[in-house]
């Protein structure tokens, strides 16, 4: 039987592990690394649709919207698990162990799937390296997991920008070259390999040792492997549920004739995902202080949730506003001239971007409070709804059917979460 295991916050002074930073240094460093995270993938998006075609960014677009459930099923959610572990129930090698696991198995799934199912060249080699890709930044997410549980966000931060920064110019350099996006996929790839390896990993195991200094009691064994897996499997179903919601729209603008439309949608709904990454930053950094204010200051911790909200709520009707009064010539400068055509479409999806993030904040809530298997049917209901107004809006009314099979499916999240906060309770690790 395992002992009990003492906090590390008091002896972290005495055996020389990095101190915490406060929330508002933490959310400075999350908001610098996921803000130029973002902007160098944008760069990434931007130099697509003005050196190839509208098509080539539908393809890399469908890549993505392939590769994304799979890996995000495999992550487990064992980042928020971790983050919020505030009792250390688990060492940092469990959670990497499974992380490695779930990882390879998603990678060869892939794989397989699309050597199988695959029948353009130029999508399966897109779909292969972005899957590479996406499985080193998953073994990245599981260090950052670690990094964020000791409130170190800073070192995430950096990470992210180096990786950012990295994966822009290697991709422009390669794309330049040789005038294909295949190469550019391989070398933002290899970017992600060598940042775990150099860079996530070892700083991680530096907090790590010095960790075990004062937790030696705690091990890992098969039976705590599967242990973490099955506490976590509901926030990796959530996390699926999410994913498909967010790509649903794709699959059936992919279905169509040519892959144009596709190709637009992608480029306007990363706008949404670059928000999400903001809002993601926010809530990466109050995510272990609303845990532990849960535990200790219930009025605290509804008072920085409702202000969250708040914030979020009042960032987005800023938006949607200036969608109305100067959105084609932003999406003129953003892409290219084309897409100026295409800003009926900016309204609908910063509406579906509003709830999205409102129901993130609420998501980021429940994980503090370790309400887990609860939020899965709320995300399957979301996805549901996502799936059948897609079967309906998407085929008459292309992009558009899909920003509001979209904006139906967050608002179906929206509320489940709101009701999921009111009336459930917390889960033991």
């Amino acid at each position: 039987m395992l002992k009990p295991v003492r906090h590390v916050g008091a002896a972290a002074s005495a055996i020389g592990m990095p101190k915490r930073l406060s929330i508002k240094v933490n959310f400075a460093w999350m908001l610098a690394g996921n803000g130029c995270w973002a902007l160098c993938q944008w760069i990434v998006l931007s130099a697509m649709t003005k050196t190839a075609s509208v098509e080539t960014v539908g393809i890399f677009g469908l890549a993505v919207a392939v590769c994304a459930p799979v890996f995000t099923l495999g992550n487990l959610g064992l980042r928020n698990v971790q983050a919020t572990d505030t009792r250390a129930s688990y060492p940092f090698q469990t959670y990497l162990i499974l992380r490695t696991i779930t990882t390879a198995t998603a990678l060869v799934l892939l794989f397989a799937g699309t050597l199988f199912f695959a029948t353009e060249q130029e999508t399966m080699i897109a779909i292969l390296f972005v899957a590479l890709a996406r499985s080193f930044e998953s073994m990245s997410d599981i260090t950052f997991g670690r990094l964020q549980q000791q409130e170190r966000m800073d070192w995430i931060g950096q990470s992210l920008v180096l990786r950012g920064v990295a994966q822009a110019a290697v991709f422009l350099t390669a794309t330049i070259q040789t005038g294909t996006i295949a190469m550019g996929l391989a070398g933002m790839a290899a970017v992600s390999l060598i940042m775990f390896i150099a860079f996530d990993l070892r700083r991680t195991m530096r907090i790590s040792q010095d960790h075990h200094k004062e937790h030696t009691e705690t091990k890992t064994d098969n039976h705590r492997v599967l242990q973490l897996c099955y506490l976590s499997l509901p926030l990796g179903v959530v996390a699926l549920l999410d994913s498909l919601t967010a790509t649903i729209p794709r699959y059936f603008l992919a279905s169509r004739e040519t892959k144009e439309e596709l190709g637009y949608y992608t480029a306007l709904a990363y706008l949404l995902l670059a928000g999400h990454t903001l809002v993601g930053a926010l809530a990466d950094s109050v995510r272990p202080r609303l845990a532990s204010l849960y535990r200790t200051n219930r009025p605290a911790f509804r008072t920085m949730l409702i202000r969250l909200i708040a914030a979020t709520i009042t960032a987005g009707a800023v938006a949607l506003v200036a969608s109305h009064t100067h959105g084609e010539v932003a999406l003129r400068v953003l892409y290219a001239d084309s897409f100026s055509s295409q800003a009926y479409l900016l309204p609908w999806i910063i509406a579906a971007g509003i709830t999205w993030y409102a129901s993130g904040f609420l998501y980021t809530a429940l994980t503090a409070r370790h309400i887990f298997r609860a939020q899965a049917p709320v995300l399957a209901v979301s996805t549901v709804a996502t799936l059948i107004f897609g079967c309906i809006l998407i085929p008459s009314n292309g992009a558009l059917g899909a920003t509001w099979s979209l904006l139906a499916g967050m608002a179906v999240r929206l509320t489940g979460y709101v009701y999921v906060y009111n009336t459930s309770s917390s889960e033991a690790l």
